[in-house]
C-alpha cells in the first residue's frame, strides 16, 4: 500500500466514509496493478477469479454476446469491473475484455481474498458487497427502463410484442419476480 493509494481511494466517492484502518486494510490485503493504454485486464474467456477496482484511468469493458453487435462501456476511478466474477460462481469464465485505454491502476482483489475478508468480518468486505448490490441495482434500472423504452417503440407489432414477453417472462422466472 502506497500514501498515494490511500489518499486516491479516500477521493473516491464509493470510499469516503471508509476508516483508514478499512482502506490500509484492503490495500494491503490486495494487489495493485499498473496497466499501460492497450494493456488487458481480462479476456473474455478466461478464468473468472478476481474483480478490479480502477484507481486511476480508464478502463472499457467489451462484451459480444453470441450473434449480437458488441457492447462497450468505459469506466473510470472508483468503478468496479469484473465484479461478475466474484458474485456469479456459476459462470467461471469472463464474459467480457477490459482494456486500459490509458495509464492506470486497480486494485486487484480474488474471489477467495473477499470470500475470506466477508468471513473474518473484515468491514472494507461488508462495503463492497453493499456496493456490488447498487451497481446491480442500477443497472436493473437501466435494464427496466430499455425494456420500457423497446415497449413503446414496438407497440402494435405482433411479433415484437412476442418476443418481449418471452424475454419478460424469462426474465420473471429467473429472477423470481
Amino acid at each position: 500500500m502506497t500514501s498515494k493509494d490511500m489518499r486516491i481511494l479516500r477521493g473516491l466517492l464509493r470510499f469516503e466514509h471508509y476508516s483508514d484502518k478499512e482502506l490500509a486494510d484492503l490495500l494491503d490485503s490486495c494487489d495493485t496493478v499498473e496497466h499501460e493504454a492497450g494493456e488487458a485486464v481480462f479476456r473474455m474467456g478466461e478464468p473468472a477469479d478476481a474483480l478490479c477496482l480502477i484507481l486511476r484511468g480508464a478502463y472499457q469493458v467489451r462484451r459480444k454476446p453470441s450473434g449480437q453487435r458488441p457492447v462497450e462501456t468505459v469506466h473510470h476511478s472508483g468503478d468496479i469491473v469484473g465484479e461478475m466474477a466474484v458474485l456469479d460462481t456459476a459462470s467461471p469464465v469472463r464474459a467480457a475484455d477490459v482494456t486500459a485505454l490509458e495509464p492506470g491502476a486497480v486494485v486487484k482483489i480474488s474471489a477467495e481474498h473477499l470470500e475470506q475478508a466477508t468471513a473474518r468480518g473484515a468491514a472494507w468486505a461488508a462495503r463492497l458487497m453493499t456496493h456490488f448490490a447498487q451497481i446491480l441495482a442500477g443497472r436493473l434500472r437501466e435494464l427496466d427502463a430499455a425494456y420500457a423504452a423497446l415497449w413503446k417503440e414496438t407497440r402494435g407489432r405482433s411479433d415484437a410484442l412476442s418476443e418481449l414477453q418471452t424475454f419478460r417472462e424469462t426474465l420473471e422466472k429467473k429472477w423470481k419476480l
